[in-house]
């Protein structure tokens, strides 16, 4: 029998019990990945390559092994690390934290990546309420859009942004990761905060205030979906930095700099730049949708 190069005796490699092999190996890949949508696409690449590289040594271990006796094992283990680290450091960052799915699976909630961040501009055009109200619901207006204002203009969440975003800026080593970390604890409980006074369904303020819930939405104008909500999404991005900080911890303890800084700018700065700017401007925009309301209305 002719010599192959798996050696003496070795079976062809293309055979239809390789190719359903092979088929239900892409199959459950498949599956794999519809199951982490948001999975990045080098992700899907590298769950897609590597595995087949392993199938390919599998297929030739003989031969191999012919060339040199540990060769197997060193290509099987360089294969394996090599995914979990391309697998790791993308697959973790990118993949929805908790909150997130949280979010994006209530009613009106659409998929989107985390890269992406609030779009939708919220309006300043004055509400259309009631055309009269009685002195009493006036009252009850104006403690509601003075109680808005001031939750949305606390400056100490502000402040901690900005906080949060001058330790990121500053990290260049790792001793710098404990002042990130506590800065980014402080920040997500104060969003947490935020949105629990203005939480469309179990908020405070609209507890408070259930009569007048038209006018309130009206002034906060939240879209639906947290991708284009300034408020979920800042709390969104928030969380999924904070989560991403053990990416920061193993890539310090690599002794590479470089790696170090690459994961730095990558864990989540960036998105909570944008998410800020959103959300400021979200404030501004209310602000003027108050002072609207106010004037046309009480």
């Amino acid at each position: 029998m002719a010599e192959g190069i798996g050696g003496e005796g070795r079976k062809p490699v293309f055979t239809v019990k390789n190719a359903i092999r092979v088929g239900l190996f892409w199959a459950a890949e498949y599956a794999l990945l519809s199951l982490i949508e948001e999975a990045p696409r080098v992700v899907k690449w590298a769950t897609l390559i590597f595995p087949l590289f392993g199938l390919a040594t599998l297929q030739y271990e003989n031969w191999l092994r012919s060339r040199h006796r540990d060769l197997f094992g060193i290509t099987t283990t360089v294969l394996t690390i090599s995914y979990l680290i391309v697998a790791g450091t993308f697959g973790y960052i990118y993949v929805p934290s908790k909150e997130a799915t949280e979010v994006a699976s209530a009613p009106g909630a659409q998929t989107t990546t985390r890269s992406q961040a609030p779009t939708q501009q919220p309006s300043t055009t004055a509400p259309q309420p009631k055309s009269r109200y009685s002195p009493a619901e006036k009252e009850d207006l104006k403690n509601a859009m003075r109680d808005i204002s001031k939750v949305i203009n606390d400056h100490d969440l502000l402040d901690k942004i900005n906080e949060a975003l001058v330790s990121w800026d500053r990290l260049s080593a790792p001793s710098g990761i404990p002042e990130l970390s506590t800065r980014l604890d402080d920040l997500v409980g104060s969003i947490s905060r935020l949105r629990t006074s203005l939480d469309y369904q179990d908020g405070i303020i609209l507890k408070q205030y259930g009569s007048y819930s038209q006018e309130i939405k009206s002034v906060l104008d939240r879209p639906p979906n947290w991708q284009s909500d300034p408020v979920s999404g800042l709390h969104v991005v928030t969380n999924r930095f904070k989560e991403s900080m053990p990416i920061l911890v193993n890539a310090s303890k690599c002794s590479d700099e470089k790696l170090f800084l690459w994961v730095r700018f990558n864990i989540g700065g960036q998105e909570l730049k944008t998410a800020q700017k959103a959300f400021v401007d979200w404030i501004t925009r209310t602000n003027q949708r108050i002072d609207n309301f106010r004037n046309s209305f009480l």
